[in-house]
């Protein structure tokens, strides 16, 4: 798990180097490749949502993110039911940490998957990051069920 927050933090330090000059759109079969990579790689949920500035930490302890793009895509995986049903015993921690380790290489793997289709990403690491992802995760599951509604 220490090696995918350290990879994370390592790329990001590289993507910053080179911040855009101007913000490239995408198109939605982009987005759905990205959909299509994400369950490939056991990711159950996905969101996408705009960050929200108040939603940011001062300082990012664990990957030491500084800068952020506009958008975010959240990810999520599903955990063991049995092992998170035992809280606090020792299975609901390790089932934790096995989501964090997992999560956390996937996340890595979509990002170099995202810049190699020519975008730019910065992979903040499930453990923790510069973002409360909590609240950035029920403002995208928003924006999806608004969209759905929408649609009707």
């Amino acid at each position: 798990m220490f090696k995918s927050i350290q990879k994370a933090r390592r790329d990001y330090k590289l993507e910053v180097k080179n911040p855009p000059d101007e913000i490239q759109d995408a198109p939605q079969e982009f987005w759905n490749k990205i959909i299509e990579k994400s369950k490939s790689l056991g990711i159950d949920l996905i969101g996408f949502a705009a960050i929200d500035e108040n939603l940011i930490f001062e300082q990012d302890y664990v990957g030491g993110i500084e800068t952020l793009y506009e958008n975010g895509i959240v990810l999520g995986m599903e955990m063991d039911y049995e092992a998170i049903n035992c809280t606090p015993e020792p299975p609901a921690g390790l089932e934790s940490l096995r989501i964090y380790a997992e999560l956390g290489e996937a996340t890595n793997i979509l990002t170099y998957f995202i810049r190699s289709k020519g975008y730019r990403a910065i992979a903040c690491h499930p453990l923790g990051g510069p973002i409360l992802f909590p609240a950035l995760t029920v403002k995208a599951i928003f924006k999806k069920i608004l969209s759905i509604y929408l649609r009707k």
